[in-house]
């Protein structure tokens, strides 16, 4: 019995041999149907996105612990609970793990966090005169996101409903406390193990292994988690792109890709400004690996992406 996947590379397949046997004189081939690469700025605005939120979800409760950082500055120490602080984190170029936009000189991140207990927080992260993510996904604020520490390993949710919220110009947060659980309930949905699945998530999990060394930044290690859906309008283009990353591993080690984990990339685009480009329809399993060269091998690519399994492809970072 066919599965489900298997019976949409048949109907493609059928659908190739179609348009491939009746295109004529255009010079059709089959690499330009089923060898075309996968749109991949969402993996980069993801991770970029992550890992300086991760960082500063990692700084602030560093801060509240008393850990007295020295590019940081925090309102309150919080020798008791529910406690609302402000950290005020300076980023020079080489602050952060990963190189982000605008951090040509200095730049802050502002942390206003409503901690329940020195392991429990709900954050907002302000980034002034710098953004998270990239050009595909750019961040200036995400708003009262769930951070929770048990030993050395911080968790941090976020969803796309998140970012970019306006709200009052001090950035407090207000919440009541059965918004506060609601939040911290968001830290725990289960995560799938396949990124296939995970593209239906809707939110992303971040964890940041300090390894116990709390005042140590530049050793902590990231993993992302989780799933999303976006839209791309380009010029001439129009593209939905569905992500999942599973277990995808980041350190200042190698600020060129990610170390370990396996991507899903599913993606629908349509071209606006030529009648003979093709439609780009297919998935491709990426995979992440400790050479640091900025590359990531397809796995596995179906539709029009059949051609390019095994290929290695530049992410761009």
């Amino acid at each position: 019995m066919y599965t489900k996947k298997a019976l949409s590379n048949i109907i493609f397949a059928l659908f190739l041999l179609t348009v491939i046997g009746c295109g004529g004189g255009d010079k059709t081939t089959v690499e330009d149907v089923i060898g075309q690469t996968p749109s991949i700025e969402p993996i980069a605005a993801v991770v970029k996105a992550s890992i300086p939120i991760g960082y500063a979800a990692s700084v602030a409760m560093a801060e509240i612990n008393g850990v007295d950082l020295p590019n940081a500055v925090s309102s309150n120490t919080c020798t008791s609970y529910p406690c609302l602080a402000t950290i005020v984190i300076t980023i020079e170029p080489e602050s952060l793990p990963i190189s982000i936009e605008g951090v040509t000189d200095n730049g802050e991140i502002i942390v206003v966090g409503l901690w329940s207990s020195a392991e429990r927080a709900i954050m907002t992260v302000v980034f002034s005169d710098l953004n998270a993510g990239n050009g595909f996904l750019s961040i200036q604020k995400i708003s009262t996101i769930p951070v929770t520490q048990q030993g050395s390993l911080l968790t941090i949710v976020y969803s796309d409903t998140d970012i970019n919220i306006d709200s009052e110009s001090d950035n407090a947060i207000v919440l009541t406390d059965a918004e506060i659980e609601t939040e911290y309930q968001r830290l725990s949905q289960p995560i799938p193990d396949d990124p296939e699945v995970s593209v239906d998530m809707g939110a992303w999990v971040i964890q940041v292994d300090n390894l116990a060394t709390q005042s140590i930044l530049s050793d902590d290690q990231y993993q992302i988690l989780g799933g999303g859906q976006y839209f791309d309008v380009a010029t001439g283009d129009v593209s939905v792109l569905q992500l999942g990353l599973n277990k995808v591993e980041y350190s200042a080690e190698c600020t060129l890709n990610p170390t370990s984990g396996l991507a899903a990339l599913q993606e629908v685009q349509v071209s606006r400004s030529a009648r003979d480009s093709w439609v780009k329809l297919g998935q491709a399993i990426i995979q992440f690996e400790p050479q640091c060269d900025g590359t990531a091998q397809v796995l596995l690519g179906t539709g029009s992406f059949f051609l390019i399994t095994g290929d290695k492809i530049d992410l761009g970072f």
